[in-house]
């Protein structure tokens, strides 16, 4: 069985991405790894107004603030005591894949997974596909049901 000493789970508002942190919350006690909880924020769903407006980066960045806490917080009630947090703003699937790969070097990446129809999946750039496709580590993907 493969060692995790680092594990990245990318988060945001949906139920899936909860199951994931369970899941990294798990495999991160059975391991003795660090947990990576990452959002990025993706910029290409707001509007250029949207992106210069100043409040208006203050309240997405304060909202996406309190999730991330909300989360470490259950990592450290459940037992993982080293779990950081980060923020980042751009397209998700690169960011994932080259950013955070480089700055964290994660064993394993977990994404929640909605179930879509390859169509809505196409047309929603898909994150997960991207980052199973291009990732040098091990990817986990959670699904709801």
């Amino acid at each position: 069985m493969r060692e995790y000493n680092t594990i990245l789970v990318a988060v945001d508002e949906r139920p899936e991405a909860e199951l994931g942190v369970k899941k990294g919350i798990a495999i991160a006690k059975q391991h003795g790894a660090q947990l990576v909880l990452v959002h990025v924020v993706d910029v290409r769903t707001y509007t250029l107004v949207d992106r210069g407006d100043v409040a208006f980066h203050s309240n997405v960045t304060a909202n996406r603030r309190k999730l991330l806490n909300a989360y470490q917080t259950s990592c450290r009630y459940e037992g993982v005591f080293y779990c950081q947090a980060e923020l980042a703003f751009g397209n998700p699937g690169p960011i994932l894949v080259k950013e955070m790969v480089s700055r964290h070097q994660p064993d394993l990446i977990i994404l929640g997974s909605a179930r879509m129809g390859k169509i809505k999946k196409l047309l929603s750039g898909n994150v997960e596909h991207h980052v199973m496709k291009n990732a040098s580590c091990d990817v986990l993907t959670v699904q709801a049901g």
